[in-house]
């Protein structure tokens, strides 16, 4: 009887074991998994994860769902920022874009870190007309804050193109003419909302 109570022991402090190790390594790959998908500095996805979600919106399109509109937003003059008043303050400004901009979307959306100061938002099932009003509510809620570097608030504002995705079109494509609408609001003379031209 004692042999098999402890074998029976044995057997069940290994399955213990087994299990935290099985949960262990189970909450390890799930914050590598985090890590790799996510900017460091905004907590928002990066470029490789918005693209991934990107390719399943597109294959809902091709499959008949309704639109698929991107928002591409570009801080205005956000070197002068990180040149007059360092790079922490810079960092704090994206922060705080970062917040605003993931406030500003839906549950279904997605914003991305694209690159520097350059945001992206995938809008699915929403039109152009429909991305025109996300994007100018996101201008607007850029434009309203007032981050705070030392004693000082800063005034920060952004210029937003937008495209919808086109029949034969793909996503690069599209977003490629929201960065063309983008600059084309930069010429104009910043804080706006352009919509991109037919391709």
């Amino acid at each position: 009887g004692l042999h098999y109570f402890n074998v029976l022991g044995t057997a069940l402090i290994l399955t213990m074991l087994a299990g935290c190790y099985h949960y262990l390594i189970d909450r390890a790959q799930a914050a590598l998994r985090a890590m790799a998908s996510t900017d460091p500095l905004t907590q928002l996805r990066n470029r490789r994860s918005v693209f991934e979600a990107i390719r399943r919106e597109e294959s809902r399109v091709r499959r008949g769902q309704p639109h698929l509109s991107f928002v591409l937003c570009d801080l205005d003059h956000f070197k002068a920022i990180n040149d007059r008043r360092g790079h922490d303050a810079g960092d704090d400004v994206l922060k705080c874009v970062s917040e605003s901009l993931l406030a500003g979307v839906r549950d279904v959306d997605y914003v991305a870190r694209w690159g520097g100061e350059e945001f992206l938002a995938v809008l699915p099932d929403t039109d152009t007309q429909g991305a025109a009003l996300v994007a100018d509510r996101l201008r607007r809620s850029v434009e309203a804050l007032t981050p705070k570097v030392g004693s000082e608030c800063l005034r920060v504002t952004d210029t937003l193109g937008i495209a919808t995705l086109a029949d034969g079109e793909t996503a690069e494509q599209a977003i490629a003419r929201a960065d063309a609408a983008l600059y084309e609001g930069k010429r104009g003379g910043r804080n706006r909302v352009v919509v991109a031209a037919a391709p």
